[in-house]
């Protein structure tokens, strides 16, 4: 069986049996702020609500750290959308051969500008009204902030994620060369590239009980 079937049949499973793994949660109001879609997924594997305006988009990586640093004022920021042509990662994007037909999102904060990729979303009015509704729904005392490798990665970005004030946080890395308090390899790959979202952790594995994560948030 081939790795993309592979990944449908496990959604399917964990998604069909999501109400019955609720019953492991004990805290179902947990905010899950991911810089891809890993947040989402985990609620749809728990069957919990999504309290986060982070679901079906992705971040790069810079963008994430500065979304995260002033986490309070981008959730206040009026949503504005560009083109890809307008976008400050259109070259990064073209020399990686990657297609981006998805509404891009920007906020602003001060002098901080960053760009949010609205992966699963079909137009910009889908992708702020669903934004606007989950934003109010953050709770800034029962949380989770997740990070991975993806997206333009780097050591910097790793060391200002461990240096960022969230009581628990998670990265998700699938490279031996970062190390920190808040690193877990749930795989690791033979070639140096970006951890498939698919690979990182949503039920408890031997590296890490995503469920205890949750419940003790």
């Amino acid at each position: 069986m081939g790795k993309i079937l592979k990944n449908k049949v496990k959604n399917y499973y964990l998604y069909r049996t999501a109400k019955i793994r609720k019953r492991k949660i004990s805290n179902p109001n947990i905010t899950l702020i991911s810089n891809n879609c890993w947040g989402g997924m985990v609620s749809k594997t728990y069957n919990l609500r999504y309290n986060s305006p982070t679901v079906g988009c992705f971040f790069m990586s810079d963008d994430y750290i500065i979304f995260l640093k002033y986490l309070p004022d981008f959730l206040k920021a009026e949503e504005e959308f560009i083109s890809f042509n307008e976008s400050k990662w259109n070259s990064y994007f073209l020399e990686k051969k990657k297609d981006i037909n998805c509404p891009i999102m920007q906020l602003k904060y001060k002098d901080n500008v960053i760009e949010i990729f609205m992966l699963h979303y079909q137009t910009e009015k889908e992708a702020k009204e669903k934004w606007d509704r989950r934003k109010k729904r953050v709770n800034f005392e029962n949380m989770i902030v997740k990070m991975s490798e993806q997206n333009n990665f780097s050591s910097k970005n790793l060391k200002d994620f461990e240096n960022l004030n969230f009581k628990n946080k998670i990265c998700f890395t699938c490279s031996s060369i970062y190390e920190g308090k808040s690193v877990i390899m749930p795989i690791k790959y033979d070639v140096r590239k970006d951890i498939d979202i698919n690979d990182e952790p949503r039920v408890k594995t031997k590296k890490f009980n995503l469920i205890e994560f949750i419940n003790k948030a």
